[in-house]
């Protein structure tokens, strides 16, 4: 069979649905991306390593090698404007692009920010003002229903309502030709999740963070507010470190008919962060928002998610039935006090929570002053007196001992940061592929921190990669087991090396090893298992643990693609 074009052939193929093929490429033309759109899906994890290669191979033309014209509409008052897209190649492609020609005289598009499920997030600069402004619009409104439409109308209006220092202000909203948009403040910055992974963040610079987002959700909870989908995304920090609330696209207004944007039973938001209640599709307050502040606290501090698995339905049944250790057996510098206070925001029950978030966001402002007290506890008079005397009579002992302690304490800083800076750099040169390079780096990272289990892990991978297995394999060996977090990665990390190599057997023994660990990627490593099966011949076990995967994950692409390989070799 021959193939005009890359949609024919994936739709043909059965490799994907129409409707998918077509949300790929409005997305491709909407981010207008310079590679090619089989690179493009084969980024996006849509197509794997083998499909990308017959559509190269065969020359398939995708949307990229299409050139059509806009003409904006010549009735439109204003100067008329001419656009060349050279990625357009459907008619409801074209009503999502002449929205923004149709904004074209207000704003000036800059460049795409972000994309979410329901919106593009655009840089614009106002025509009339020159300021720099961020404009959302919803995408693929043809593809939307009247309750989508009615949410993102209603998210206009509840962020236009509040007024806080750290919450974006709106500036102006409306339709362009039917399809809801709004302008609202450019942070000229990052999300709190990249925030986290690219800087050294301090724990008081994190209590600072949580203490000001937890005001301002307090002054959204003021005038009826639940923001319902509070995650590190939906924080942004500036370049001066300053934190801004956004997204209140699934608010809810307390006192509001909202039967209609919210079906019975249904569990808007981001289940790692959800609530209990909220994840259950029950009745949602205030305190839903604090679980949620609490939730990325507890992450903020340890950088670990206290309720995130595998799939969906393991994170969601985590939200409402998993209670998580206390973030003090993660982190030692998370001090009894800030334990209590995130552990309290993260009760099942509600009742048990904070009655507010300013509560909440005083007990933060406690702990980073250092006067924080678990939030359920008593207040240890006899022992706060004695401390109170004992300062009064060696003030100057104290004095010495504070700088001293200062001193190392910015010694031991600068020594992790160089650490943790060598071992992202490592990182970074190996997804490059250069590996002499990121060898030296992890090199130099282990004659600082010989005791560190994760750089051996990651150097492992750079061995890995090159293809020098045996090496790789004896830095794994070295984790301890009385380190159980990395251990257990480095187990199913063995594993994987092994199957690389084609010792199926050892590969499956490690691999079993892992799955009786704590916190192991269970999906993942029956993944690798089927692999070893496949490899060794074994195609009615590999097919078996393929359809245990699937029973849990029904939507594994991958999976899907390997079950497939496997009946076609039978």
């Amino acid at each position: 069979m021959s193939f005009s074009s890359i949609e024919e052939y994936l739709i043909k193929n059965n490799i994907l649905e129409e409707s998918q093929v077509y949300s790929a490429k409005v997305e491709f033309n909407l981010l207008k991306e310079e590679k090619s759109f089989e690179s493009f899906l084969h980024e996006k994890g849509l197509i794997d390593e083998e499909h990308l290669k017959v559509i190269e191979n065969q020359h398939l033309v995708g949307p990229d090698k299409i050139k059509i014209k806009f003409i904006t509409n010549p009735s439109r008052k204003g100067k008329s404007r001419q656009q060349e897209n050279v990625s357009v190649v459907s008619e409801k492609l074209m009503d999502t692009q002449t929205i923004l020609i149709e904004l074209f005289d207000r704003y000036d598009i800059i460049e795409v920010l972000g994309r979410g499920a329901m919106s593009w997030v655009y840089k614009v600069k106002e025509s009339e003002t020159g300021e720099i402004r961020a404009l959302k619009i919803l995408k693929y409104a043809e593809m939307l229903d009247e309750d989508q439409i009615k949410r993102f109308s209603l998210e206009s209006k509840v962020i236009k309502s509040l007024e806080h220092p750290n919450i974006v202000k709106l500036y102006d909203f409306g339709n362009a030709l039917g399809i809801p948009y709004y302008t609202m403040d450019y942070i000229q910055g990052t999300s709190l999740e990249e925030y986290l992974s690219r800087e050294i963040v301090t724990q008081d610079k994190v209590l600072e963070i949580m203490e000001k987002m937890a005001r301002a959700i307090h002054t959204a909870h003021m005038k009826g507010v639940i923001h319902r989908d509070l995650k590190p995304s939906n924080i942004m920090i500036d370049r001066e470190g300053e934190p801004y609330l956004v997204d209140f696209g699934i608010a809810k207004i307390v006192g509001w008919d909202s039967s209609s944007l919210t079906r019975t039973g249904e569990s808007l938001g981001t289940p790692a962060y959800m609530s209990p209640e909220q994840a259950l599709g029950r009745f949602t307050d205030f305190r839903s928002d604090i679980f949620s502040l609490g939730t990325i606290l507890y992450e903020c501090l340890t950088r670990f998610n206290p309720f995130m698995g595998d799939t969906i339905v393991v994170t969601l049944t985590n939200v409402v039935s998993k209670d998580p250790d206390s973030p003090r057996k993660l982190s030692s510098s998370v001090s009894p006090a800030l334990g209590a206070v995130v552990m309290k925001c993260i009760e099942k029950d509600a009742e048990k929570r904070f009655s507010s978030a300013e509560d909440l966001a005083d007990e933060l402002a406690k702990c980073r002053l250092g006067g924080g007290v678990p939030a359920a506890g008593k207040l240890r008079f006899n022992y706060r007196k004695f401390i109170k005397k004992f300062r009064k009579k060696n003030a100057h002992l104290i004095k010495i001992a504070s700088i001293v302690l200062v001193s190392l304490l910015a010694l031991l800083a600068l020594w992790k940061g160089a650490v943790l800076a060598l071992d992202f750099r490592g990182a970074q040169l190996t997804k490059e592929q250069k590996y002499d390079k990121a060898m030296r780096c992890y090199s130099y990272a282990m004659m600082a921190d010989p005791w560190n289990h994760q750089l051996l892990i990651d150097r492992a991978e750079c061995r890995r990669k090159q293809g020098k297995f045996k090496d790789a394999l004896a830095d794994l060996e070295k984790v301890p087991q009385t380190d159980r977090k990395h251990y257990m990665t480095a187990l199913w990390n063995r594993g994987y090396v092994y199957l690389l190599m084609r010792k199926y057997d050892k590969a499956l023994q490690q691999f079993e090893k892992a799955l009786d660990e704590k916190g192991a990627p269970v999906q993942k490593i029956r993944f690798f298992m089927a692999k070893c099966h496949a490899g060794k011949g074994e195609t009615d076990k590999a097919l078996k643990a393929a359809d245990r995967i699937l029973a849990d994950d029904p939507e594994n692409k991958d999976v899907k693609a390997f079950k497939e390989q496997l009946k076609s070799h039978k």
